[in-house]
């Protein structure tokens, strides 16, 4: 028997909602398992008048309100011009409850807020989603069945308080973080529903207007799922060491921008008038991926105006081949190209798969004697197979796994009679591509349907989630996830062992990290593959593109 649809409560101000809540709304009028949901309207507490005492404080305020103007200036053009816009509360879908109920003076007695709270209380909601901004009375957080719940932008673990995406870039984290979080009567102890993060962008606003946009989809699947089990299941909490942030003060603003301005400037003066660019190289040694000596490998020159990545090593009659990315810097498109590789140098044999679309991350394996590979192809949008007919050059496309989709870096292994697919999916069109980790098993390589693992998005974490290669050791499989920096793609990488897979379960610890430190110059290394014979990894330089 179907559950009755959960009956939701969404707490927003007057006169207007952001863009995102707009959208939220919109789809909960959708969804019928949301049928006989309310949107609730409260008039934001009044400004107490006080402003920042001092010269300092005022200049703050006038820096704070120039900035603001720039940032917005820079969203001009981009999906993300309409960022800062409001939608009025009477062009929002839902049934209404309350309107013109001001937020009550602390201790003091609020008439028209208790009519709302009453009226609230009288409709027999499930659940309260507090969209506004503040804080809300107490009698509010036993108002719906459920109690209340918000969609927070900050990772709670590392950055509290606001404004949201600003620390982040100032502070130049790596990712910024969101998380949905249960209210209750201590508003520092918020039970996590669910929390996750996103590669940071380049500049506040815009940082802001993506954790936004992304970490949305993120609420909707907590509803939906609290919809279903009518529980709120929150993670285990930890300790908060950090500050409660606040708006930066003028000190930190000038940070800000002379941080901004020296990144810049620095990109603009090594591309265009040092010509030089960031880009991805090889390197191998014959040994097995445990005793590998980074600093000691084998380097593969990259050819003239292209460069070779994301390397997997198969043998054949004993010897070594090295299927890569090969990216053309002039189509700025990558296709698949293989090495042979011999003590100490690499031989180019030939172009193997070159579609009208971006190729990348060559992933191998075998079935039925026959070796196959699966490319990553999400410029094309899917996730495809392809067949070697002819050793190690001839290849043909074999099966379409999964269309219409943004998938990243897909391997796929036999473990316990099942085959496993591990894929990094964006959920939304625009959303990072490497921030989640996906896990779905079928009895057969190319079976047409899937089956999703039921922890899906195992990650919601771009410092491990996106894939980059798969190790076997002592009858244990390995996994390589990167780690993206601020701004920078490929800024190392941790290697994972599966201790648990089951179409219930996943389990993985941490075992070793890779860093870029094993030569002058480097930048990042993003991948590592082994057949016991050799490893291969790749790494990130700076240099002039010939």
């Amino acid at each position: 028997m179907a559950s009755p649809p959960l009956r939701v409560g969404f707490i927003v101000d007057a006169p207007g909602v952001s863009k995102y809540v707009a959208e939220l709304l919109r789809w909960a009028q959708a969804q019928q398992f949301l049928a006989g949901s309310h949107l609730i309207i409260r008039d934001p507490a009044s400004d107490d008048g006080t402003r920042p005492a001092g010269v300092s404080g005022r200049l703050a305020e006038l820096a704070w309100a120039l900035l603001m103007r720039l940032e917005q200036r820079r969203l001009r053009g981009s999906r993300h011009a309409d960022h800062l816009c409001r939608h009025a509360v009477a062009d929002l879908p839902l049934p209404r409850i309350g309107a013109g109920a001001r937020a009550a003076p602390a201790g003091a007695a609020c008439t028209q807020d208790q009519a709302v709270l009453q009226a609230v209380r009288e409709a027999g909601l499930d659940l309260l989603v507090h969209c506004g901004s503040g804080s809300l009375p107490e009698g509010w957080l036993d108002a719906a069945v459920l109690g209340v719940v918000s969609l927070e932008h900050g990772d709670p673990r590392s950055h509290r308080g606001g404004p949201s995406g600003f620390w982040e870039v100032c502070e130049r984290s790596p990712d910024t973080g969101f998380s949905v979080q249960q209210w209750t009567r201590d508003p520092q102890v918020r039970p996590i529903l669910l929390r996750g993060s996103f590669a940071t962008q380049a500049h506040y606003l815009l940082n802001q207007a993506n954790v936004c946009e992304s970490s949305l989809h993120y609420l909707k699947s907590v509803l939906s799922r609290i919809a279903s089990t009518r529980v709120l299941q929150a993670q285990p909490g930890v300790p908060y060491c950090g500050r409660l942030a606040t708006r930066p003060g003028l000190p930190q603003q000038l940070r800000y921008i002379g941080g901004l301005a020296a990144s810049l400037l620095g990109s603009k003066l090594r591309s265009r008038l040092l010509g030089r660019q960031r880009r991805w190289g090889i390197a191998f040694q014959r040994r097995d991926w445990r005793d590998l000596v980074m600093a000691s490998a084998h380097r593969v020159a990259n050819p003239a105006g292209r460069f070779y990545a994301d390397p997997f090593v198969v043998s054949r009659d004993g010897v070594d081949y090295c299927f890569v990315e090969d990216f053309d810097y002039r189509a700025q498109r990558g296709r698949i190209s293989v090495l042979e590789l011999g003590d100490t140098q690499a031989r180019f044999l030939g172009s193997v798969l070159d579609e009208p679309f971006h190729m990348s991350f060559p992933f191998l394996f075998e079935h039925a004697g026959t070796l196959f590979m699966m490319p990553e192809t999400s410029e094309n949008r899917d996730i495809r197979i392809y067949r070697c007919v002819d050793f190690p050059l001839r290849w043909e496309l074999h099966r379409v796994l999964m269309r219409d989709v943004s998938a990243v870096d897909t391997m796929m292994f036999r473990h316990d009679g099942k085959w496993w697919l591990l894929t990094n999916l964006a959920p939304q069109p625009h959303d990072d591509q490497g921030a989640e980790l996906l896990i779905f098993h079928a009895d057969d390589p190319f079976a047409p349907h899937w089956t999703p693992h039921p922890g899906n998005p195992i990650y919601i974490d771009p410092s491990r989630a996106r894939n980059g290669g798969l190790l076997a050791a002592d009858g244990q499989l390995h996994r390589v996830g990167q780690r993206q920096g601020f701004r920078q793609y490929g800024a190392g990488a941790t290697i994972f062992r599966i201790d648990e897979i089951t179409p219930s379960r996943y389990r993985e610890t941490a075992v070793a990290s890779l860093e870029p430190d094993f030569g002058p110059g480097l930048l990042g290394t993003h991948h590592l593959h082994s057949n016991g014979r050799v490893t291969v990894f790749d790494y990130k330089t700076e240099e002039a593109i010939r």
